[in-house]
Order: C-alpha cells, then sequence, then structure tokens
C-alpha cells in the first residue's frame, strides 16, 4: 500500500498533518507512507517520523509567508514526480478543489477528503465537512475511518532524527545554556499578536525565574527588528534564532527543541514545539480556538481574550513558571 498525505497549506497546518502518519503506521505497519507539503515549511518534514518519502513546492495558486506564488512549471514537475510514484491512497487534510484536483490528475484512485471547498467531484471516499468548531485533529482523525484505520485521539508527535542529533548538539554548543525560553511574537495577522509592552513585561518578569536567555524564533528581519525595540532585561540574553539557524527552518526547531518552554501566538512554530515536546504557553488573542488549540504531545496553557489588548503579562509569567519549573523537574 503506498499512501500519500498532501498538505499544501502553511507550517501548522504541516504539523497538523504528522499526526496522521502514526495511526497509518500502526493500521498499515508494511504501508509506504509519504508526504507532500509546501517548499517553505519542508524543514519540519525530517521530524516526521516513519516517512517513505517526501515532495516539496509551493502552489502556483498561493503564497506561502514570507515568500512569492509558486511556480506553475516548478509545480507541474513535482506533480509529475508524484504521478510517478503510484500511490494508490491519498489523504487530504484541509481539503480544496484544487489539492483534490491534483490528486485526481496524478492518477491516485482513492482520494479521501472533506466535502468542502468544492471538492467532493475529485474524491472517490468523501467524508462529512470539518467542523471549525472542534479541535482540527480530533476533525482529520475522521479521514482515517474509509480506512478503517480509526483508532482513538490523536496528536502531533514529531523526533529528532539520529541524523539530525550531530546538529542539535552543535546548537546546544551554540546556545551555551540549557535554561532557554523561546517565544515567537508575531503573528501572521498583527492584529492578533500581542503588544510589544506585553512582550517587555514577560521578560522583565523572566530575570527571577532562573531564565538564561530568550530565543526569538521567526523570520530574521522581523526577529531583529522587535530585539531592536524591546528593553532588554539585565542579564537576559536575547538571540535571535535565525542568526543561528544556517540551515533554515530545520535548525530553527532544532533550536526550539531545546527550549524548556516556548510561548508564541497561534502560529505554525507554536504547534511545532509541542509536538517536539516543549512545554508550551499559547496566545489566543483570539486565535483560532478550539481547532487550533495545542495539540502536541507536551504539556500546554493557553491565554485567551477578545483582543490583543487582553493580553496579561502576570498570568503570562504564572503560566510560563510553572511550565519551566515542571521541564528541569
Amino acid at each position: 500500500m503506498r499512501i500519500l498525505l498532501v498538505c499544501l497549506d502553511n507550517l501548522g497546518d504541516l504539523a497538523f498533518c504528522s499526526a496522521l502518519v502514526p495511526p497509518l503506521r500502526s493500521a498499515f505497519p508494511r504501508a509506504s507512507i509519504s508526504v507532500w507539503a509546501k517548499q517553505y515549511a519542508a524543514g519540519l518534514l525530517p521530524f516526521i517520523p516513519g516517512l517513505a518519502r517526501t515532495h516539496a513546492c509551493d502552489p502556483f495558486w498561493d503564497r506561502a509567508p514570507g515568500s512569492q506564488r509558486g511556480s506553475v512549471l516548478g509545480f507541474l514537475r513535482i506533480l509529475r514526480a508524484v504521478a510517478g510514484e503510484d500511490y494508490d491512497t491519498v489523504l487530504l487534510p484541509n481539503t480544496r478543489w484544487r489539492t483534490a484536483l491534483c490528486a485526481w490528475a496524478a492518477g491516485i484512485s482513492r482520494r479521501v477528503g472533506f466535502a468542502q471547498r468544492g471538492a467532493g467531484s475529485w474524491l472517490s471516499d468523501v467524508v462529512a465537512p470539518e467542523g471549525r468548531d472542534r479541535p482540527v485533529l480530533s476533525e482529520w482523525s475522521r479521514l482515517l475511518e474509509p480506512l478503517k484505520a480509526a483508532g482513538g485521539s490523536i496528536s502531533i508527535h514529531l523526533e529528532i532524527p539520529s541524523s539530525l542529533e550531530p546538529a542539535r548538539d552543535e546548537m546546544r554548543r551554540r546556545l551555551a545554556s540549557g535554561r532557554i525560553i523561546g517565544i515567537h511574537p508575531f503573528a501572521g495577522d498583527e492584529r492578533r499578536a500581542a503588544p510589544l509592552q506585553f512582550w517587555r513585561e514577560v521578560l522583565a518578569g523572566l530575570r527571577g525565574s532562573g531564565v538564561e536567555k530568550v530565543l526569538v524564533a521567526g523570520r530574521r528581519d522581523e526577529a531583529r527588528a522587535f530585539v531592536s525595540r524591546v528593553l532588554r532585561p539585565d542579564g537576559l540574553d536575547l538571540v535571535v534564532a535565525a542568526e543561528l539557524a544556517s540551515g533554515g527552518l530545520t535548525q530553527v526547531l532544532l533550536a526550539i527543541s531545546l527550549c524548556r518552554v516556548f510561548v508564541g501566538n497561534d502560529s505554525g512554530l507554536l504547534h511545532c514545539a509541542a509536538g517536539l515536546g516543549v512545554p508550551v504557553l499559547g496566545l489566543y488573542l483570539p486565535g483560532d480556538w478550539p481547532r487550533a488549540m495545542p495539540q502536541g504531545r507536551g504539556p500546554w496553557r493557553a491565554i485567551r481574550g477578545a483582543s490583543p489588548l487582553e493580553a496579561r503579562p502576570q498570568e503570562a509569567l504564572v503560566y510560563i513558571r510553572e511550565l519551566f519549573e515542571r521541564s528541569i523537574e
């Protein structure tokens, strides 16, 4: 059996999509399982255990964060490569008509997806539309039912492959501390991002909590701008993740895996951290709750509000200290 998961969406969606691999592996231990993802998110693929093959390209109809739309020719090359793999089954979480049409064009006979966004005509196994008012993994796990692979709740479970252990050791050496908090103070929609003053107060409050470094994750330009604008508390070192990570997203994720706690707005990096087992504090201001609530294997807390103005630094510090202390027990 040759199974393909298609997730031509952003990083957080790919993290959620990865949670479908373990139940598929359990139900079909001899199956070949592969993933087709956006190029910009491909740095996450090495952390998804059990994959036989990966395909990556940015679709020409969508723009990945911080980049341009993919090219038509580049996309068609990957589509041809997918067709050449002779997949017999494809799962389409976050189903859209374009991805369903691509699966049909690749000659994949069994196409499992939700009856939504005009995709129904291109599917062989049609599942009732996903509910937006439920955790995404409880909904996406319904795609396993036509294959008789469903069985209990699922969560994001990412792992550091042995091939990346030397790079992780080098990252640990470069960080030179085991008392690190990771933060991602950015959001795709800045109207949902906690204000700068919130982060100033949180960072100031961390000085007496045993934290030695703060890893600022995000694009290099935005992270540098954040560090230049925030008031650096004495004794707390702010490090831009992208400046440590010559290998791009994969190395950023290695750095995040070394954090004691990760704090961020509802974003892909938050869900990757949770999948790596890092305790996370999610800021949903408002965010996509409960659909995108933390659903990784690590412990988590969340602050919810109708707007970023409701972000409460003292509440965040209570949660961060709790998670930090648990992580060093």
